[in-house]
């Protein structure tokens, strides 16, 4: 994830550790965002859902959060984002010919639409 200051420059970089927290960002004595980065195969849940700005996302669709400003001695760890890993199911359609429930090496796959014409 990238610090970024009121100009949307990146300031600072870090990363998460194996329990998704971060070390804390050091350049913090203006106005700033946090930037996330997506990991491969993943989506930004929808930002500031529910009452509760702690634990809710902060990142919109581009993975910025909102801008704050923080002065000397302030910490602010709200900033955070949520991720979705959308799953995925299937696999093969092929014509069953001897209906036996099992795919044989002589039964090929259907392409496009998985009806078959009766």
């Amino acid at each position: 994830m990238n610090l970024l200051d009121e100009n949307g420059d990146v300031i600072e970089t870090t990363t998460t550790d194996g329990q998704g927290v971060t070390t804390s960002l050091q350049d913090c004595l203006h106005t700033y965002s946090v930037q996330f980065v997506l990991p491969t195969g993943s989506t930004f849940t929808d930002a500031n859902q529910g009452g509760d700005d702690d634990t809710d996302s902060d990142a919109g669709n581009d993975g910025t959060t909102a801008t704050t400003t923080l002065a000397a001695g302030d910490f602010d760890d709200s900033l955070d984002a949520g991720l979705i890993f959308p799953a995925t199911i299937g696999d093969y359609v092929w014509e069953d010919e001897d209906g036996d429930g099992q795919q044989d090496a002589n039964e090929s796959g259907i392409p496009g639409d998985s009806e078959l014409a009766g």
